[in-house]
This record gives C-alpha cells, structure tokens and sequence, in this order.
C-alpha cells in the first residue's frame, strides 16, 4: 500500500504546487527521508528513487517548500545518504561495478540538492542552504566522493556541479576549498586536472570548469591566488609541487583545442570584475624559445587569435581577451600596438567572420569596440578618434550596429545565455559560455554610445545605482532586525523588572539611558533618511537632464497612456541612455513615492522628538517608596517600546516590498526588451518576403514582355508576307498560295467533332472555327 501510494503522490504532485504545499506540510519530507534510510539510502532499490522522485516534485520551483525543507533541519538527514563505508572504498572489486539502481539513486539525490542551492534562486535563501551544507557535513561528504575509484562518468560530471552550486558566491565555502587538499594536492588543483586531461569524459570536463568558475565568482582572493600561480615561484619549483598556473598554461598552448577552449574560459573567470588581477597578468612572460627574450602572455594569446585554425581556439582567445581589455587602458595599449591586430579584426569582421551565423564577426566586432571604449589616447596609431573614424569609413556606423545586434541573437549566443549551468554537450558547440553573453550584452550598450561620442550618462551606472538602491534598502532591513532584536531583548528586561517591584528604584538610571539612546537613534535616523533623499533626489536630475537633452522621437515613441505610461502598438521609444519612456515614467513615479516616504518618516521623527522632550520634561522618577506609580510608568514605557517594535517590523515588510516591486520593474522591463527584439526580428523576416515578391513580380513581368514581343513579331511577318504577295509581278500565271496558318497550339487546342470538323479551344473552355478572312489567309472565329 505505500509503495503504490507512492507511485500516486508522484503523479498528483507534478506541476500542481497547491498539491506540493499540501504534502510537504503533512510531514512528508520527514517521512520520506525515514524511507529512504530503512530501504539502505543509495544502495536502496526502487522505493528509494520513487522517495527521491517525489521529493524532486516536492521541490522543484517551489520556493516556500524549499524553505520549510531547510528550516525542519532536513538537509542534516541527508549526509548518511553519502557517506560509504570504508570496506566500500577499499574493496575495489565491489566498487568497480556500480549497479544501476545505485547510479539512479545518487544522480536523483544530487539533482535534489542542485534544486536548494539553484543559482536562479532566492540568494538570501542559497546562501543559508550552502551554509546549512557546509556546516553539517553534505559538503565533505561529496568532495570525499570524488576519491572513489571508478565512479561512473555521469556521476562524477553531476557530483562537480553540485560542488559548484554550493561553493558559488560563498565566501567562507570558497575560502575552505582553497585551503582543502585531497590526496597531497590541494583541491582546486585536482579539479584544474580533471578540466585539462583529455582521457575525461567530455561531461566530466564542462563540469569541472563550471566548478572553477563558482570557486572563481566573486571571490578577489581567489582569482588572485590562481594568478600568483602564473609567476614562477622556486619554493614549488624545488618541491616539484603541480600548480594551478603550470596547468592552465599547458592547456591553454596545448594541440587539444578543448583544453584551449577550457582554460581560457577560466582565465576570463580570474580577471572578472577585478582590475588589479587585469594588470598582474600584464606581467606574465613566457619564454618561447630557449636563447630569445620572453614575450608577454597577452601577446602570445593574440598570436594564437591571430593563427587559429578552429573555432573552438578562437572563441576561446576572444573571450580571454574581451575580459582583459575591460577598463584597462595598459592592456588596450599592448595590443594596438601590435601591427596586425586592428587589421585582423577588420577582416574578419569584412569577410563576415568565418562561421555562418556571423557570430565570429560580432565577436571581433566586440574587441575593436573595447579598444575604442577604454582607449586613453596614448597609442600614436590608434587614438579614439582614429578608431571612430576607421569603423565609420571601413564598416559604418549603421553595420557595425547591426553586426553587435546580430551576434546577441544568434542561436549559440542565446543557447548559452539561459543558465549559469555549462549546456554545452559535444565539443562542436564550444563557442560562448554564460559569463561571457553578460558580458557581451553589458559592453554592447557602453560601445555604441562611445562610438557616438556620448559616454556622459552610462547606463551601467543607471543599473548600478538600480542595485545601491536595493542593497541600501536590505542593509537598512538588517539594521532594523538588529534593533528589533535589542528592543525585545529590552522589553523582556523591563518586564522582568516591573514583575519585581523591589528593583524598580535602581533601574531608573537605566531607563533615563534607553530614553537617551532612543533619542540619539532618531537623530541618526533623521541624519539617514536626509542625506539618503538627497542623494536620490541627485540622481533623479541627472536622469531628467539626459532625458531633456537628447528627448525620444515622437514618432517613435507612440502615444503614451497617462496611467502607468504604457504604450499602444509599436516599439517603446528609448532615448540615447537606453531608457524607455516607459521607464522614465517609472522611475519619477518612484522619486515621488520616495519624497511621500521621506514626510511621513520626518513626521515620524519629529513625533518621537516630542515625545522624548515630554518624557525628560516630565517630574522625575518616582524612588523605591512610590513603587505602584514607577510600576506604572514602566508599563507605559514597556508599551511605546512594544508599538515601536511593532512599527519597525511593519517598516521591514514595507521596505521589503519596495525591493520587490524594484525586481518586478526590473524583470518587466527586461520582458519588454525581449518583445521588441522578436517584433523588429519578425519586421525583417516580412520585409525579406516583401523583397522576394517584388523580385518574382519583376520576373513575371519580364517573361510578359518577351511573349508580348513574339506576338508583335508573328504579326510583322504575317504584314510581310501580305504585302509580298500583293506587289505587282510579271503576266505569268502565279502559283497557287499556300494557306499560312498561325501556330495556335501555344493557346489554342484542336478538338475533332464527329462530323470531322476541326475546332479549337481557348484555355478558358470557348471553341473557335478556322475561316477565311479578308485581312488574312485565315483566322479563328468564335463560335455563339
């Protein structure tokens, strides 16, 4: 009965998440957990993986049952699931063969926590579950797993993505991995040599990049650990010691072009978003040949761009590059000073790259841009001006617009922008990866402006200051959280006190402390909420002065509703920032609610001050003899403290909910960039059709022509003949004519009645006779 309730609740709770809340609220991740330990975890039969099914449907896209999963401390009862017994790991015999009850079972489990630790998830709630991981023992438990020998290449390649999931973007995880060694090697390394060995499976490869680059995600120490490694070092020379940078520069200059493709992509992850590891790469140096000086790193990676013969090892050494060229001026420099790179790129970008979707193009394109943006003007050859006026004249301004566009939209570009998660599956489609289509859209925007000259308003700043605004909104939630907590801390102080009746006398000193300390928290709050104001009240001009100095077009812009600013058919209008006028719109509703927000806070303060003034204007504390009415002031105040906690919380939901509606702006808008794109795609695709039936038009006009001048040509030599035959000639007898008949089977089709008269018929079904005319030897009559 509960193996087939089992099979019941796996189909009920597919895709139905009030079904899912009902379940998991009904003890159910409990009771499943229970199974799947009696039934012997991992090495269980098929009940185990009809728990693990059902706990999947439980979880999957379900943020609320994700959350009570971790709260009812159920990702602790998962450990045992991964721990194995040593008889297991030293019996190699038994090891060898993983049974496949066994393989489902772990593949399921891990898929379980991949789902808590999501990247796509809430990350306030990724990063308790990664703590919740680490701290009881699931995150040992799989970096053990991946000393077992023989373990199954699908396992493995899940096993380094989960590890992924949770050490990406923790900073105390990634700490430990970087300090953790797993047989006399430290860890990372031993993932480094799983990514280059091309005796991996392809799976377990793309894996254990993905896992580089979550160690690798906003972790500065890190990405400047693995870069140290890049410089010789005598102390792991003497030991003979492998280090991360000997092996990401052998794969970097190997024959194997996936292992190229590989560590470039995880060089791009050390100098993402850090300026000072962009400039210690700088200083790298190779020695080429024995005898000859060393060349710089950065022009070794352009001479494999520049001689590459697949595209795995170009787009590999394009994206390093993009992500070296951001905001470093010194790397700029290097290259345009190399003679053959601004050629080569115009090349490639002339002859339409050399792939067929012209994504190859977009990326050269992309470079030449970059050089442009964050050029300093120290290059004699190419300054800004020089390179603005080469991509005007050799590809223009219109075509290199359309080149970054279309390489955005092509099918590799957008195959790899849907997850962090590496969906890459044959080494044939190694071309872009997650980090670098963020990347790619990000610079798109800030090089097109360059190129026009406006570089004054950034639109990634405007996003930037999007985030500050949020992040000041969680910073102040926390603060408040703290405050609430010390408040009832307080509280329950106070009320422990008025119960006691014989302390009250020494606590006055106190209470005249906490009504100090109230009174200063509001001066500090007005203090806040001020300069907090002012500072959007700042940003706001500056986003209306752009919007007046270069205003949308009416005509693209449409009419533009009142309410909500939404628009009737057609594409937003956007201004040079790359604002809509919907946003615009937005963004000053925003303002306005900011500036009501900012009264009623200084409504609220100005409350409170008076409140504190009557409070140290009020006749002092009563002393131990006057115990009831003290009792009674504390209650009073007991109460105030009670209601301000109550307002500080009713605060953090309303502030809360302003950074959802900040989300939801943000998410809409994204929505309707997306519609724009698909309706100006399906305005081209009408106007290819529109040109193809021009061209048949045209064709069939011509062939009209043609017919029309035989016509006239059958006519000239009937005329032709006629006045022949009427010139005079001599006394003799002349011959008998021969009929001349037109060739009417072109239109005409011969039909034998019984009386064996010939007729003809049109294509339009009307019959004609042949009869003598007076104009000509014969002619086709219609027949009534």
């Amino acid at each position: 009965i509960r193996n087939d309730g089992l099979l019941l609740m796996i189909q009920l709770t597919k895709n139905n998440p009030a079904i899912q809340k009902i379940v998991a609220f009904e003890n159910a991740f409990e009771r499943l957990l229970s199974i799947v330990a009696i039934e012997g975890n991992s090495d269980g039969g098929v009940i185990v993986e009809d728990c693990l099914n059902l706990l999947l449907n439980l979880l999957r896209s379900n943020v609320s049952n994700q959350n009570y999963f971790r709260e009812t401390s159920n990702i602790q009862r998962i450990s045992p699931f991964f721990e194995f017994s040593e008889n297991d790991e030293d019996d190699n015999e038994k090891m060898s063969v993983w049974a496949m009850q066994k393989q489902t079972n772990i593949l399921l489990m891990l898929e379980i926590l991949q789902v808590l630790v999501s990247p796509t998830n809430n990350q306030q709630s990724v990063t308790s579950t990664q703590k919740v991981m680490y701290t009881r023992g699931v995150f040992m438990h799989l970096m053990d797993m991946m000393l077992i020998p023989n373990i199954p290449g699908d396992i493995f390649a899940k096993l380094l993505i989960t590890v992924g999931d949770i050490i990406r973007g923790n900073e105390i995880i990634q700490q430990f991995m970087d300090e953790l060694e797993l047989s006399d090697r430290k860890a990372i390394v031993q993932i480094l040599m799983l990514m280059v060995n091309d005796k991996q499976t392809f799976a377990v490869r793309i894996a254990a990049l993905y896992c580089v680059q979550s160690f690798l995600f906003k972790n500065p120490k890190g990405q400047a650990n693995i870069v140290s490694t890049l410089l010789p070092n005598q102390d792991e020379v003497s030991r003979g010691t492998v280090t991360s940078g000997q092996l990401l520069c052998a794969g970097l200059f190997s024959i194997d072009d996936v292992a190229h493709w590989l560590c470039s992509v995880t060089l791009a992850s050390c100098l993402q978003g850090n300026s000072t590891q962009r400039l210690n790469m700088l200083l790298v140096q190779l020695e080429i040949n024995p005898g000859q000086p060393p060349v710089g790193l950065i022009n070794q990676v352009f001479q494999m761009l520049l001689n590459g013969d697949n595209l795995r090892t170009f787009y590999g050494t394009a994206m390093l590059i993009s992500e070296w060229l951001e905001d470093t001026p010194e790397a700029v420099n290097v290259l345009l000073q190399t003679p053959d790179f601004v050629p080569h790129l115009l090349k490639q970008i002339e002859h339409n790259g050399s792939d067929g979707d012209n994504l190859s193009g977009a990326v050269c394109g992309l470079l030449l841009g970059l050089c442009l943006k964050y050029n300093d003007n120290s290059s004699p050859n190419y300054n800004k001006n020089t390179l603005q006026h080469i991509i005007a004249q050799r590809i223009g301004t219109e075509n290199y617009r359309e080149l970054l566009e279309a390489g955005s939209v092509s099918n590799a570009f957008t195959q790899a922008s849907k997850s962090p998660h590496p969906s890459i599956t044959v080494p044939l489609d190694m071309k872009l990866e997650y980090n670098f289509t963020k990347f790619y859209k990000k610079q798109q925007e800030v090089i097109l402006r360059a190129l026009e000259g406006d570089e004054d308003v950034d639109k990634g700043d405007t996003i930037e200051s999007h985030d500050i605004i949020v992040n000041s909104y969680k910073e102040l939630i926390k603060e408040q959280d703290i405050e609430i907590n010390q408040l009832k801390s307080r509280l329950k102080e106070m009320e422990a006190s008025v119960g006691n009746s014989e302390n009250l006398a020494p606590n006055v000193p106190q209470y005249l402390d906490q009504i100090a300390q109230l009174q200063s928290y509001i001066e500090q709050q007005e203090q806040h909420y001020t300069a907090y104001i002012a500072q959007l009240q700042e940003w706001y001009t500056q986003q209306m002065a752009a919007v007046k100095q270069s205003p949308p077009d009416p005509a693209e812009v449409g009419h533009l509703e009142q309410e909500g600013g939404s628009q009737d058919q057609g594409e937003v209008g956007q201004d040079e920032a790359g604002y809509s006028q919907q946003e615009y719109v937005l963004l000053q509703q925003r303002y306005h609610d900011l500036l009501k927000e900012k009264d009623s806070q200084d409504l609220y303060v100005k409350e409170m001050v008076t409140k504190v003034e009557l409070l140290e204007t009020s006749p002092p504390l009563p002393v131990a003899s006057e115990t009831q009415d003290t009792a009674s002031q504390n209650a009073e105040l007991s109460t105030k403290l009670s209601t301000r906690i109550e307002e500080l919380e009713a605060s953090i939901v309303e502030y809360e909910t302003k950074v959802s509606d900040y989300e939801t702006v943000t998410s809409e808008r994204d929505q309707l960039r997306l519609q724009i794109t698909e309706a100006n795609e399906a305005h081209v695709a009408l106007r290819c059709q529109a040109e193809e039936a021009a061209a048949q038009r045209n064709k069939l006009q011509t062939e009209l022509e043609r017919v029309v001048a035989e016509v006239e040509a059958l006519r000239n030599r009937e005329t032709e003949k006629e006045v022949e035959e009427s010139a005079p000639g001599d006394n003799t007898t002349a011959p008998p004519q021969t009929e001349y008949l037109y060739d009417y089977s072109q239109w005409f089709t011969p039909v034998v009645a019984d009386d064996g008269v010939t007729y003809y018929q049109s294509h339009d079904g009307h019959l004609y006779k042949k009869e003598k005319s007076t104009d000509c030897d014969s002619a086709l009559i219609p027949l009534l």
